[in-house]
């Protein structure tokens, strides 16, 4: 064989294997579990159909570990029950958001038992677990104390409370951040005639308020 030939042949046989060898090898995308807050409005329940057990089943395929259910706003409307549901879940990855999304899209169009599902998601607040992002939870913190009290909400270790007054009734509220994960808040409040102080926990998600004794808020988490 000519020379010449004999390099066409040759480059020929190596030019696939430059190519192909060439071809970077990517390790598989390691999962990225997130915790969500999902929140539902107006969530039915009925003799034929209850919309929960099927958005709950949609979360518990893609969760794990069990989720935390709140129901609230519990009223009737005939023989229609309806409620609120919150849900806090950890999902295996972040694409499991859209996933779910598909899925809610999908049982909205549904009818079960002859009727339409008629819930309405109104919010997704995510916390990833990583150093990269982290997304905060707007909530409205209510309380109550004695009229005209100071009231300070810590809501990190070391940081500087956030101070609110108590109203000629006792009530307050504030605007605050916490993470989704967040369970409770932990405050105190000083009587603005004795100066007595008063320690408490309010759970973020029910709004409920504890009172707590000195040593029990000095331990607190």
């Amino acid at each position: 064989m000519p020379f010449h030939r004999l390099l066409l042949a040759v480059a020929l046989l190596v030019t696939p294997c430059l190519s192909a060898c060439s071809t970077p090898i990517l390790a598989p995308r390691e999962p990225r579990p997130v915790d969500v807050l999902y929140r539902f409005d107006n969530v039915r329940r009925s003799a034929g159909l209850d919309e929960w057990t099927f958005i709950r089943d949609i979360l518990q395929a893609h969760a794990s570990g069990a989720l935390a259910v709140q129901a609230s706003n519990e009223r009737k409307y005939d023989r229609v029950e309806m409620r609120d549901y919150s849900a806090r879940l950890v999902l295996h990855d972040a694409a499991d958001i859209r996933q779910i999304e598909d899925q809610l899209d999908r049982l909205s169009v549904e009818q079960i038992a002859g009727e339409r599902t008629q819930f309405a998601l109104v919010g997704a607040n995510l916390h990833f677990r990583s150093n990269y992002i982290t997304a905060a939870l707007d909530i409205v913190l209510r309380g109550n104390s004695t009229p005209g009290a100071t009231v300070k909400i810590y809501l990190d270790p070391g940081s500087d409370p956030v101070i609110v007054k108590a109203n000629q009734y006792g009530a307050w509220a504030k605007q605050i951040k916490i993470p989704p994960d967040r369970r409770y808040v932990y405050g105190s409040s000083e009587d603005a005639a004795s100066g007595l102080k008063r320690y408490f926990r309010i759970d973020a998600h029910t709004q409920q308020q504890e009172p707590l004794s000195e040593e029990q808020f000095k331990l607190r988490q």
